[in-house]
Parts: C-alpha cells; sequence; structure tokens
C-alpha cells in the first residue's frame, strides 16, 4: 500500500539540533510570539514533539502538541531571534510552509522558509531564549537537524534507520551508521550491514502488517528475514542472521518494530529476541533480550527511524 502523496504523517517527530543534540521545544505547547521555539532540552515531553504534515507541492507544515502551526514570522529573514517563530497561529498562511529536505548522505535535514531561508539554530543548540534566526542563505552545521520518528511508523513510508548514539556527539565529532542492505537486497550472504552513508542501500519501506506487526523492504523490492524466525547470537560462514532475499511476507518476515522509550526503536524478530548490531556495526545478533541489555556485551539494539519527508 502506497501511503498518500500529501497530508499528515503518521505518529510525531522530534527535531534535535546537528551540534549540541538539543531538542527543539515549543514553548509551553504553543501560544507564544517571542520564544516560541527554544533549543534547551535534553529529554522528550509531549512539547518536544511536532505532527509534520506535507502540502503541495513540496512543502511541510509543522504543527505543536498544542495544535498550533509553527510560523516563520514575515516568512523568513529574522535577525531578530526573539521572533523568529510564532505559535500563536491556527490558520494557514504561506508563512507556515517550510521546505523539510533530508535526511541526505550524513542523515541530517534542512529546514528552509517561505522566503527560502535557512532555519539556523544559535550557538548550535542550548538556549532558552532567542534560539533562531531565520536569514540564512547558506546551510552550514548551525543549519543542520536530525528529525526522528516518534509514535506511529505508519505503512508504507520510507525510512533511513539509524542505531541509536551515531550521528554527530557532542565532544566526539560526526560518526554517522546507518543500517544497509548490502546491494539494495537480493541476497543470502552478508545481506545486511552498516553504511556511513546513507543513500539507496539504506532506505527501508516500512508496510505495516494486519496483526500489527511490519515487514521491511529494500531497494530492489526484496525483503528482510529473519534467518530461522530469529534467536540466532552470531553469524556463521555458511549463514547470516538476516537475508534480503524473500518476496513474500510470512512469518519470518514480520518484525514487531517498538517504541521502548521516546523516538528509540527496538526490532523484535517472530522467536521474541530483538536485533542487534555488534560493536563494529558490522553484523548482526537476532538473539538480544532485552534490547536495553545489548549494551552489556557491546551491542546496540535500539534504533532511531528517519522518515524521507514525501
Amino acid at each position: 500500500m502506497s501511503p498518500p502523496a500529501f497530508g499528515l504523517l503518521p505518529g510525531q517527530f522530534m527535531i534535535k539540533t546537528y551540534l549540541k543534540g538539543n531538542l527543539i521545544t515549543a514553548r509551553d505547547g504553543g501560544g507564544h510570539n517571542r520564544d516560541a521555539l527554544i533549543t534547551s532540552a535534553t529529554t522528550v515531553g509531549p512539547n518536544e514533539k511536532f505532527q509534520l504534515t506535507t502540502s503541495q507541492p513540496s512543502f511541510t507544515i509543522i504543527s505543536t502538541a498544542g495544535g498550533d502551526f509553527v510560523t516563520a514570522v514575515d516568512g523568513g529573514g529574522a535577525t531578530a531571534a526573539a521572533a523568529a517563530f510564532d505559535t500563536t497561529g491556527a490558520n494557514l498562511t504561506d508563512f507556515v510552509l517550510f521546505r523539510m529536505a533530508g535526511p541526505r548522505g550524513d542523515g541530517v535535514y534542512t529546514i528552509q522558509t517561505w522566503g527560502e531561508n535557512f532555519v539556523t539554530a544559535l550557538g548550535g543548540g542550548g538556549r532558552t531564549t532567542e534560539a533562531f534566526h531565520t536569514d540564512g542563505f547558506h546551510a552550514d552545521t548551525w543549519e543542520f537537524f536530525y528529525v526522528l520518528k516518534t509514535g506511529d511508523l505508519g505503512d508504507g513510508y520510507n525510512y533511513v534507520i539509524r542505531p541509536a548514539g551515531t550521528g554527530f556527539v557532542p565532544g566526539q565529532g560526526n560518526n554517522p551508521r546507518f543500517i544497509s542492505a548490502t546491494g539494495g537486497g537480493g541476497r543470502i550472504t552478508d545481506a545486511m550491514t552498516s553504511s556511513t552513508s546513507a543513500h539507496a542501500n539504506e532506505i527501508f519501506t516500512v508496510e505495516k502488517q494486519p496483526n500489527g506487526t511490519h515487514a521491511l523492504r529494500t531497494a530492489s523490492r526484496n525483503l528482510v528475514t529473519a534467518v530461522g524466525n530469529g534467536g540466532i547470537a552470531h553469524p556463521t560462514s555458511s549463514s547470516d542472521t538476516l537475508h534480503t532475499d524473500a518476496t513474500l511476507i510470512q512469518a519470518w518476515e514480520q518484525f514487531n518494530i517498538e517504541e521502548r522509550s521516546p523516538g528509540l526503536y527496538g526490532i523484535q524478530t517472530g522467536s521474541g529476541f530483538w536485533i542487534g548490531m555488534d560493536p563494529q556495526f558490522k553484523t548482526f545478533s537476532t538473539r538480544i533480550d532485552p534490547p536495553e541489555n545489548a549494551g552489556s556485551i557491546g551491542y546496540t539494539a535500539l534504533f532511531e527511524f528517519m522518515m524521507v519527508i514525501p
């Protein structure tokens, strides 16, 4: 099933600044015309979650938890940081339209206003007042954001999936990692690994099943299979834990993708065990239980889903 071309996207989204990893907050959930958006949060609450609606031909509307539209004052170009955004409006105008592009190869997004200015997180984030400008015409690190999924993944949407804790880490630099289907799929050996850049092989279509599970379809339109329905600790010389050659969704192609905490998802196989990546992000185990304990053996079993904005 293909998702609608335009309209409200499923679930909600969190927007993090690239350099410091702070979350964008709609102050008080909306209703402000000064310092309406701030960047001081490090934990997720209702005011750090936004709804996104795609609009013709290539715009995105951002709404707060309180249902207010995020408006770029005067359509962008603001140098008065406290007055860059407004969240008091409930009416659709051109100034609520943004161009949200991403994720690009390193996983970041840019956000442009109606006037084609870039949104800038001043200082890279971490501000309780005067957090944004909207006067930029070039995108650099202050104009980079991570847009992370929370809640319902929907049916038929495309995602880049990255192991939690990768990407830009303050004080450590940029270390992007993305789950990758080797060759775009169609393999039974060395079928799945990770990549340091996100392109076609790193995009998966999430297809919701009638029983609430999800299938993961690769760029070649093949499906990810948990060999033996999961429960394999390590790959062997003759078989991987995951294949990508299936064309029909059966039991081994169905996964319970569960949000374990805001924006962090576990991927559970039919056996009840969870998928995890080794410390070098090269191979997969399908015998992790629970995903939060994967760190005790150096594995990562929590993942962030980054929607390819339609």
